[in-house]
């Protein structure tokens, strides 16, 4: 068996966790602001309530949604020993006899991995991330055979 470190996650994982959030809340924050600050004489757009309402309800709803689906997001790679997950920031490694198991769905054009751990780590007792397609075959091969040992 290999013992090099193997990544399981999507590079689309990055952009939905880092770059797309900070996207949202900095300029789409911007411009819901300037909605409501800018003078009512200015253009007759700022001026309608209801659409300063509509917007506020959809960043608020549009942040809420990103909170909870993008923002938990972890790079996840392996080798025979380890599960090792970040989230860009921190790197922490999980031995495979803490993995209680790996639950795969599909959302979308996406596919979403989430390992449960038996007991808590820095993350909590559960990761998700964003599986690659072409990676994840081989890993979950590799998986049997070191949750086994």
């Amino acid at each position: 068996m290999q013992n090099s470190i193997q990544r399981i996650s999507s590079n689309w994982t990055l952009g939905l966790k880092v770059f797309l959030p900070t996207f949202w809340f900095v300029f789409y924050g911007a411009i819901v602001l300037a909605f409501f600050v800018a003078p009512n004489g200015q253009l007759q757009v700022f001026g309608q309530a209801n659409l300063k309402i509509a917007m506020l309800i959809f960043y608020l709803s549009g942040s809420i949604v990103i909170y909870f689906t993008l923002i938990p997001l972890k790079r996840v790679e392996f080798d025979d020993h380890f599960l090792y997950v970040s989230n860009f920031f921190t790197t922490i490694r999980i031995p495979w006899h803490n993995i209680k198991h790996l639950r795969d769905r599909k959302l979308l054009f996406l596919h979403i991995g989430t390992f449960t751990f038996k007991s808590p780590t820095r993350f909590g007792k559960q990761v998700t991330f964003i599986e690659s397609r072409s990676l994840i075959k081989e890993f979950h091969l590799r998986a049997e055979d070191l949750l086994r040992e």
